[in-house]
């Protein structure tokens, strides 16, 4: 591979780990309402679960007045399965304080969200 490829290669991988980051922070803004569904592609989600979820926070939490607790990124480059980006946000709300962890495949020129987890920190589990 050319040094030209290579570059062309990274800034490619750069381009979509920036779509993906700009897709999970949409999402999160949006998170309180209805339009947040669309963020959700079948087959990795179930839409009325995710339903449910969006309707839990829409109900209980003040969504727009949460306090970002942390943020971490992460690039995991797999060259068979391609790149996936790891998105963790903790929060503070009024309704609980929760870890949400996102991730994106890579493979293609748009982003895909492929995985969505809320962790409720003050669970003692």
């Amino acid at each position: 591979m050319t040094a030209t490829m290579l570059l062309s290669a990274c800034n490619s991988a750069q381009k979509r780990f920036n779509l993906a980051k700009k897709s999970a922070n949409e999402l999160l803004q949006n998170m309180n309402q209805p339009s947040a569904l669309s963020y959700f592609e079948t087959p990795y989600f179930n839409k009325e679960q995710m339903q449910i979820i969006i309707g839990t926070i829409m109900q209980n939490c003040d969504w727009n007045n949460r306090a970002t607790h942390s943020y971490t990124e992460k690039l995991i480059e797999d060259k068979e399965d391609g790149n996936v980006a790891i998105f963790i946000y903790q929060y503070y709300m009024d309704c609980d304080s929760i870890q949400i962890n996102m991730s994106y495949n890579l493979l293609n020129k748009t982003p895909q969200l492929i995985s969505f987890e809320i962790i409720d920190l003050n669970s003692n589990h």
